[in-house]
């Protein structure tokens, strides 16, 4: 079967501009890269608000682009990977000099010189929004069709709870240890919980929305929802009614001016605590200096994940251990793009998740 010579991609042709359903080549593929026929695209709730307002210089990539993050598809054409092979499409693009470079396709490039240079290649900072794509072979990650019995448009979704195992690995999260995560319902943070319940921790899942809450605890007997007043003192006290508080992730998103619950965490946590700050907050924190010295606390920023956790979670997920059979995934043709872009704002959790079809 031959190819097509052009393939429909929906792309970012100027920050603040609407998304357009464009016809593109097909790319070919040189030495160390893959042509993967892309089965289904995550589409994220915050894909217009990001990319349909002015460029925000501190994350960005240059224009133009195919939008989407992270995808599930098979092998086209490689001389590392057989034909046919299912695989999960990264979207992280790591210098193969340094881990310090790197770009999160469709979304932003890391702050080096070198990191621009990544970004200024157009396939490296293509999203997976269409129909083909073109990637690095270390952006693939081969799917074991034999160990898995879901639905394989769940895959793309796995971007979410990939970035806390990341961001847990980072900061050495063990089994039995008590972990927070606040806030604990949006798409990142929800996952987070699963994660953290799925390596054998306590979870508290923090918030103020108490039915919330108890939805992204209910499927966990060691998650425990946790509702917040505001009020830092008394709510640090609240959380030391479960006992001594190991670990502290932070998942504040970027549209608030700074983490909604890290003073309460830091006067929560044990002495020797962790804090792992996962969200991206883009203004200046204020912490307690003398409080952190005296309680010996690790602050640790995390961006995504390396590719040995990749590789080691998507074991977790074809061993059983991270379960995704609850999970539901609503999908939409390739045409269909605007409407999806607006479904998936309304979806709050991770597991409730929309993809754009192409198979």
């Amino acid at each position: 079967m031959s190819l097509p010579k052009y393939q429909k991609a929906v792309v970012v042709e100027k920050y603040g501009a609407s998304l357009a359903l464009k016809e593109l080549p097909v790319p070919e593929v040189a030495p160390g890269q893959v042509l993967v026929k892309v089965e289904a695209s995550i589409v994220s709730g915050e894909l217009k608000a990001r990319v349909e307002r002015p460029k925000n210089p501190l994350f960005c990539l240059p224009e133009p682009f195919v939008i989407g993050t992270s995808a599930v598809g098979r092998v086209i054409e490689s001389d590392t990977f057989k034909k046919g092979q299912l695989v999960y499409l990264d979207p992280t693009v790591w210098s193969r000099d340094s881990t310090e470079h790197y770009v999160v396709k469709s979304v932003a490039d890391g702050p080096t010189p070198e990191s621009k240079a990544l970004s200024a290649q157009e396939y490296k900072r293509n999203g997976y929004m269409s129909e083909y794509t073109l990637v690095d072979i270390e952006n693939c990650y081969p799917i074991n069709e034999e160990a898995i019995s879901f639905d394989t448009d769940i895959i793309p979704g796995l971007t979410f709870p990939l970035v806390a195992y990341g961001g847990f690995r980072g900061i050495d999260l063990k089994p039995g240890e008590t972990v927070a995560i606040g806030p604990a319902t949006g798409k990142f943070s929800s996952a987070a919980v699963a994660v953290a319940a799925s390596m054998g921790a306590k979870v508290l899942a923090l918030g103020r929305n108490k039915a919330a809450l108890e939805a992204v605890a209910s499927k966990f007997s060691n998650v425990h929802p946790v509702v917040l007043t505001g009020d830092k003192d008394a709510d640090a006290a609240t959380l030391q009614k479960f006992g001594p508080l190991d670990v502290f992730m932070d998942f504040t998103p970027s549209g608030l001016p700074g983490p909604i619950y890290l003073d309460t965490a830091i006067g929560a946590i044990k002495f020797g605590g962790r804090i792992i700050l996962s969200g991206f907050v883009f203004g200046t924190v204020a912490i307690p200096y003398a409080l952190l010295v005296s309680k010996d606390l690790t602050i640790k920023g995390k961006i995504m994940y390396s590719r040995q956790e990749a590789k080691d979670f998507i074991k977790m997920v074809e061993n059983g251990i991270f379960k995704v059979d609850h999970v539901q995934v609503k999908k939409f043709s390739i045409e269909k793009y605007s409407e999806a872009a607006d479904d998936a704002s309304t979806k709050k959790l991770w597991d409730h998740q929309v993809v754009l079809s192409t198979k």
